[in-house]
C-alpha cells in the first residue's frame, strides 16, 4: 500500500513539475506555431450584435459573428511565412457594392499583438467549393486603421472586433459565389488567428491553407482543425437604389367657360416606388390650344408615398361654342418610359339666342329695345 501511495504522490509530482515547466514554454526560444486555439472549456458562445452601428451602409452578407468557440490559424509571420491564411464564401442576392469589412479575430500562444490584416476577394473555382483567382485585392490594412476592440478573455484566448472601410468598392454580380480571405500580419509570439463557429452554417464550412504546415493549397478546414467552422464576418455596403414610380391623382375639367377667360386647377404628382425610393418629375406635354402655366413644373426628391400639388392657370382660347380636350403629361425622369397623364377638357358656352315670339315682335316694332336690353343684362 505505502509503494502505491508513494508511486501516486510521484505521479502528482511529475505533474506539478510539467505544468510548472509548461508555464515557460511559451517565452522559450523552442516554442512552436499552432495551428488553431481551441477552447477547452464549455463557453456560452458569445454573439457580437452587428458592428455596422454607424449607419454608414447596410449589412449585405452576415457570416454571423458569433465567437468563442475557436481561433483558426491566420497569420503570415516574417520568419515562418505563411503561418494560415482562412476563407470563407458568400453569394449576394443582387448586384451590390461591398464597402465595409467587419470580423471577429483574436490572439494566442502569447500575449496579445496588434497587427495589421490583409483581405483578399476571390472568384470561386467553379466548383462551388474553393477559392480561384483573386477578385480582388489583397488589401493591406495598419493595425490604426482596422478600429480594434478588444472583446474578452476566454480561457487564453484573446477576442477582438475589427473593421475597415475598403480602399476601393467591391462590386460583386447577383448570385454568384465568391470567398473572402483574412490573414493577420506580425511577428511571432503570438499567434493571430480568425473566430470560427460551429452554428449557424453559411454555404461551404471555411478553407485552410498553409505553407509552413504543409497545406500549400486550400483545403477544407475540418481537414486541419477536425470540425466543420465558418469565419466570423460581415459585409455592409449599398446595392442597387430603391426604384421610384410616378402616379398622378385628379384631372382638369372645367365647363361654361367665357372665351378668353382664365380658369385654374390643380392635380398631384406622386412617387408609387418602393420604400426609400426618390422621385424627380417633370411636365413635359399639355394641350396646344389656350395660354398654359404649370407650377411647378418639374420637382425632384419626392420620397416614396408622398405627392406634390401642381397648380395649372389656363386662359381660354377665344373661340365660342366648342369644347376642347387633350391631356397633361407627365415623366420619371429616371425613366422616361414610366409616366402618366392628366385628362383635360374645357368648353366654352354656346351663344344664347331668343326663343319668345312676343319679344321678337317687340324688337321688331321698337328699334331702340335691343340697346336697352344690351345694356340690362
Amino acid at each position: 500500500m505505502k509503494q502505491k501511495y508513494f508511486v501516486k504522490g510521484a505521479g502528482v509530482i511529475l505533474i506539478v513539475a510539467a505544468l510548472v515547466f509548461s508555464s515557460f514554454a511559451v517565452t522559450a526560444d523552442d516554442v512552436k506555431p499552432e495551428l488553431f486555439s481551441k477552447e477547452v472549456k464549455d463557453v456560452n458562445y458569445t454573439v457580437k450584435p452587428n458592428m455596422n452601428e454607424d449607419g454608414r451602409s447596410d449589412v449585405i452578407w452576415d457570416n454571423d459573428l458569433t465567437y468563442g468557440e475557436a481561433l483558426l490559424a491566420c497569420q503570415y509571420e516574417p520568419t515562418y511565412g505563411e503561418l494560415g491564411s482562412c476563407a470563407d464564401d458568400f453569394i449576394l442576392e443582387d448586384i451590390l457594392d461591398i464597402l465595409d469589412v467587419h470580423w471577429v479575430a483574436g490572439y494566442w500562444n502569447g500575449d496579445p499583438g496588434a497587427f495589421d490584416w490583409e483581405i483578399t476577394f476571390y472568384e470561386d473555382d467553379g466548383t462551388g467549393t474553393s477559392p480561384g483567382a483573386i477578385f480582388a485585392g489583397p488589401y493591406m490594412f495598419q493595425n490604426a486603421q482596422c478600429n480594434e476592440v478588444f472583446l474578452e478573455l476566454i480561457d487564453t484566448s484573446y477576442y477582438y472586433s475589427y473593421s475597415v472601410d475598403l480602399p476601393e468598392v467591391v462590386t460583386c454580380a447577383a448570385g454568384v459565389k465568391y470567398w473572402i480571405g483574412f490573414q493577420g500580419q506580425g511577428v511571432f509570439p503570438p499567434q493571430s488567428g480568425m473566430a470560427g463557429h460551429t452554428s449557424p452554417q453559411q454555404l461551404n464550412q471555411c478553407k485552410f491553407k498553409s505553407a509552413y504546415f504543409g497545406y500549400p493549397n486550400w483545403v477544407n478546414g475540418d481537414v486541419v482543425f477536425g470540425v466543420i467552422y465558418d469565419l466570423a464576418f460581415q459585409l455592409t455596403g449599398e446595392g442597387e437604389p430603391p426604384v421610384p414610380a410616378i402616379c398622378c391623382e385628379g384631372s382638369l375639367i372645367w365647363t361654361d367657360v367665357k372665351a378668353g377667360a382664365t380658369v385654374t386647377g390643380e392635380f398631384e404628382v406622386c412617387n408609387c416606388g418602393e420604400e426609400g425610393s426618390l422621385l424627380d418629375y417633370e411636365v413635359v406635354s399639355w394641350p396646344e390650344w389656350g395660354n398654359w402655366t404649370i407650377d411647378p413644373i418639374t420637382g425632384t426628391g419626392i420620397m416614396a408615398g408622398d405627392c406634390v400639388t401642381i397648380t395649372v392657370t389656363v386662359v381660354a382660347p377665344p373661340e365660342k361654342k366648342k369644347t376642347f380636350t387633350g391631356s397633361v403629361k407627365i415623366i420619371n425622369l429616371a425613366d422616361p418610359d414610366d409616366f402618366c397623364e392628366i385628362d383635360v377638357s374645357l368648353t366654352t358656352p354656346r351663344a344664347r339666342y331668343i326663343n319668345s315670339p312676343l319679344l321678337l315682335r317687340l324688337l321688331e316694332r321698337f328699334d331702340n329695345l335691343f340697346a336697352i336690353l344690351k345694356i340690362l343684362f
